[in-house]
C-alpha cells in the first residue's frame, strides 16, 4: 500500500493512502512543548532534547517515544545528529533541536512518497535508511585493513599504532550505536505486540536483524584490529611515543 505525503504546510505534512490518514509534524523544542504539554512534560521536559548522547526508544500506552543520536560518517567521533521523536495512533513527530529533519528525510528513497500505512511502519522505513549504507561503508574499514595489513608485512610501522587507535575508536562508536538500534528495535516490536500489529511486528524483528548483522560485522573488523596490533607488537618494530 501506498501512502503520499503532501506538501508541507507549516512544518506539517499529511500522510494518506484511501484508507489510512495520519500526519507527520516537524516542530521545535519549544513548539512540541506548547501543542503537546502533556507528552513533553511527562517524557521530554528538562534536558533531555538539549543533552541527547544516545538512540532510544519507550513504550507508553500506544505511544513510542525516544531520541536519536546518530554518528557523522564524515566525523564519528565529533557532534552526533541529535533529536527526539514520538509516534501516536495518528501521527509521527520529530522534535528538533540543532538538527535539521527535512535534509535527512530527503535522502530516503521515495520521498515525499513513502510506503507506510501507519506512523510506525514509517519509523522502520527511517531507521532502515539509517541502517541501508552501512554495510558498505564498513566495508571501507576493511579495504583500510588490508592497507594496514601490506604496511606491516613490509615492517611500514611508522604512525601504525596511532592509526590504529582512531579506527578502533570510530570502530567503538558504531558498535554502539548500532547496539542502541537494535535496542530500539527490540522495544518497538514489544509495543507493536501488544497493539496485535503483526506487520509493524514483523518489521522491526527484521531491523533487529539488520541492526545485529551490522553489529556483527563491525564488531569482526575490531576483532581483526585487535589481532594486527598483537601482530605489530610482535615484529619487535613497533614502539608507542
Amino acid at each position: 500500500m501506498y501512502v503520499r505525503i503532501g506538501q508541507s504546510i507549516d512544518r506539517r505534512q499529511e500522510c494518506v493512502d484511501m484508507d489510512q490518514k495520519w500526519d507527520m509534524e516537524i516542530l521545535s523544542v519549544e513548539k512540541f512543548a506548547e501543542r503537546y504539554e502533556e507528552l513533553f512534560h511527562r517524557s521530554f521536559e528538562s534536558s533531555k532534547l538539549h543533552y541527547i548522547r544516545f538512540c532510544k526508544a519507550e513504550n507508553w500506552n500506544q505511544v513510542v517515544e525516544g531520541i536519536f543520536a546518530i554518528p557523522q560518517k564524515e566525523d564519528l567521533r565529533g557532534e552526533k545528529t541529535a533529536f527526539g521523536y514520538c509516534v501516536l495512533p495518528d501521527r509521527f513527530i520529530f522534535i528538533e533541536y540543532d538538527t535539521k529533519i527535512e535534509p535527512m528525510l530527503k535522502e530516503m528513497k521515495g520521498y515525499p512518497n513513502i510506503d507506510a500505512v501507519s506512523p510506525l511502519q514509517f519509523l522502520f522505513k527511517f531507521m532502515e535508511h539509517l541502517l541501508e549504507d552501512d554495510m558498505i561503508f564498513l566495508q571501507g574499514y576493511e579495504d583500510n585493513l588490508e592497507e594496514l595489513e601490506d604496511e606491516l608485512l613490509n615492517n611500514n610501522l611508522e604512525d601504525f599504532n596511532r592509526t590504529i587507535l582512531a579506527i578502533r575508536k570510530e570502530l567503538s562508536v558504531l558498535s554502539s550505536y548500532y547496539e542502541q538500534l537494535s535496542d530500539m528495535g527490540e522495544t518497538i516490536k514489544q509495543n507493536a505486540a501488544e497493539q496485535g500489529a503483526e506487520k509493524e511486528e514483523l518489521l522491526f524483528s527484521l531491523l533487529c536483524e539488520m541492526g545485529g548483522t551490522v553489529l556483527f560485522d563491525c564488531s569482526g573488523i575490531e576483532g581483526v584490529l585487535h589481532a594486527a596490533s598483537g601482530d605489530a607488537s610482535d615484529t619487535g618494530g613497533y614502539q608507542t611515543e
